[in-house]
């Protein structure tokens, strides 16, 4: 195939960089930004099985195939992101994807994962979505594995690999959880930050402590400054809910933590932000070495933000080697 008829389109979300932008193109690809909130660039799909009207990206629609790439991974919204959901909410109208961010509050509840997903499958079989071409990330941040084939499969044998490499135990929780986000600089996000913080505060003892280790520089988005402003974290989850912006699921995973352990962060954001989140700033190693001092127990977590599957199963009362 030419490589003039072939367009990648990227949800606005992806935040490629200008250098990564400018390899695509010198490689002959068209790219293409979407802007859900650009009714002149969406095109009706399809009503799903529930009633619902979905728009998507005109070219997405228009295209005579549509493959999908992307990578499998946790989500706290669906449970496990890729393949169609690159397309629906990805490359959907801003009214879609506020319908998904409302779901924040029940972050990383299985049944509303499901039923989520569930609405993703149906909008990419409605597109005709038959191809993907996925990544699934291993410890370090690398490629684990590389699939193609039809979405369902590579989709169904993608989560298996996912689950093979993350879905970890450890025999109890720990009084400290020191816990490290793999991604550069440039990738790190209040998204990783929300789904590190969630990963480790689960590991921790209940009033335990959780020491976050990122190099976040990111300006915080509309749910994270509603978060700010409130007086206890209950009221900053519920802000984060209803907020339905597009950091929604991260501030809620934030606030979920700071209510299980105290969260200690060392990055690269002010520190009357970090406060402001109910969270206690650190200013280099030294510190978090001193808190691994005093404290009875510690775990480390490695590239916590693509760890969600690891639990403690001392509650079950289960031991594993």
């Amino acid at each position: 195939m030419d490589q003039a008829n072939i367009s990648l389109i990227l949800p606005r979300s992806l935040g490629t960089t200008s250098n990564e932008r400018g390899d695509l193109h010198r490689h002959g690809l068209t790219v293409i930004e979407h802007d859900p909130a650009d009714r002149q660039r969406l095109s009706y799909l399809a009503t799903t099985r529930a009633g619902q009207r979905i728009y998507l990206n005109r070219d997405v629609v228009d295209a005579d195939v549509v493959v999908l790439l992307g990578s499998v991974r946790y989500d706290g919204l669906l449970g496990y992101a890729g393949t169609a959901s690159s397309v629906y909410p990805g490359l959907a109208d801003e009214e879609a994807r506020q319908r998904f961010r409302a779901q924040a509050g029940s972050v990383n509840v299985p049944a509303a994962q499901e039923q989520l997903r569930a609405q993703v499958e149906e909008v990419g079989w409605l597109l005709g979505a038959l191809f993907a071409v996925q990544v699934v990330r291993g410890p370090g941040n690398r490629v684990a594995a590389l699939l193609a084939g039809s979405a369902p499969a590579v989709q169904a044998a993608a989560q298996t690999q996912l689950d093979l490499l993350w879905q970890r135990s450890c025999h109890r929780r720990a009084e400290l959880v020191v816990a490290g986000i793999s991604d550069g600089p440039w990738r790190q996000g209040f998204d990783q930050l929300g789904a590190a913080a969630a990963a480790a505060s689960m590991l921790a003892e209940p009033n335990g402590m959780v020491a976050l280790l990122s190099s976040v520089a990111q300006r915080p988005g509309p749910a994270i400054e509603r978060c700010r402003q409130a007086m206890h974290p209950n009221v900053a989850l519920r802000a984060a809910h209803e907020s339905g912006a597009h950091d929604a699921v991260a501030a809620c995973q934030i606030a979920h933590a700071v209510q299980r352990a105290r969260i200690f962060l060392l990055s690269q954001l002010d520190r009357q932000l970090v406060a402001d989140l109910f969270m206690t700033p650190l200013e280099d190693a030294r510190q978090v070495q001193a808190l691994i001092d005093r404290a009875r127990s510690c775990l480390i977590l490695n590239d916590a933000q693509l760890a969600p599957g690891t639990r403690a199963t001392e509650q079950e009362g289960v031991q594993t080697a």
